[in-house]
């Protein structure tokens, strides 16, 4: 009788290797290649957490303090796209053949102006076995 292997908990930590960065380069609105590599982090990561916690966070503090001098605040449909577009942005860690350097800012005007890019970004960031070793299913 053969022997199982043992796993370690940490053999199945994908929000550890959420961190590392996935390469891809992106198709047009076409659906030909950009001739750019974007480099993005998993949804998993614990960026992409610490950054929808500080905003969630804000929110309900923000709420409390209102409700607490007897006001509401009314949220408005472009605070939701901010939202989003920076929830993408903050996944987008690097990039290669754009000439302006990759920040938090020139990713929000990148994915902002390029709504297609933006869908793509997530796509990859939300499929965990681009960030695991082994591509293949057992």
């Amino acid at each position: 009788m053969s022997e199982k292997k043992l796993f370690s908990i940490q053999d199945f930590n994908i929000v550890e290797k959420s961190e590392t960065p996935f390469d891809f380069e992106p198709l047009n609105a076409d659906g030909d290649p950009t001739g750019i590599i974007l480099s993005v982090i998993g949804e998993h990561s614990e960026k992409v957490k610490e950054f929808t916690r500080k905003y969630f966070n804000r929110q309900r503090q923000q709420e409390h303090l209102a409700k607490k001098r007897g006001k509401e605040i009314v949220k408005l449909i472009e605070d939701d796209e901010e939202f989003g577009i920076d929830y993408v942005a903050i996944r987008l860690v690097d990039w290669k053949n754009i000439s302006e350097p990759c920040t938090f800012e020139n990713a929000r005007i990148f994915l902002t102006i390029n709504p297609e890019i933006r869908k793509q970004v997530v796509e990859v960031s939300e499929t965990a076995s681009n960030f695991t070793k082994s591509k293949s299913k057992i």
